[in-house]
């Protein structure tokens, strides 16, 4: 069997946002048979393209919002999520905001 390669997205939801939409359009095109691409967001709420995520093989991990103030807090989770995740063998930090 081969090896498949997962790689972590963040970004805070994947709704239909620039940023969200150029990701999406990598992951279509992708060989699922070498790739998948997972995703950690940051809002509670489904997105625009959960479903489709899903359907393709993607998981989805939901965090808290990263804000100033609990920044220790929100990297603390990130290394325990990775850290459980054995297939998590990348992580490309995009499109967070901070407010």
């Amino acid at each position: 069997m081969r090896h498949i390669s997962r790689v972590l997205q963040v970004v805070a939801v994947m709704n239909q946002g620039g940023a969200e939409n150029m990701i999406m359009n990598y992951y279509r095109a992708a060989d699922k048979s070498k790739i998948q691409f997972d995703f950690l967001v940051h809002y509670p709420k489904r997105g625009f393209f959960d479903d489709e995520i899903e359907k393709m093989g993607g998981h989805i991990y939901r965090a808290m919002p990263i804000r100033p103030w609990n920044y220790s807090k929100y990297f603390k989770y990130i290394e325990i999520r990775c850290s459980k995740e054995d297939t998590l063998k990348k992580i490309f930090l995009k499109n967070i905001m901070i407010m």
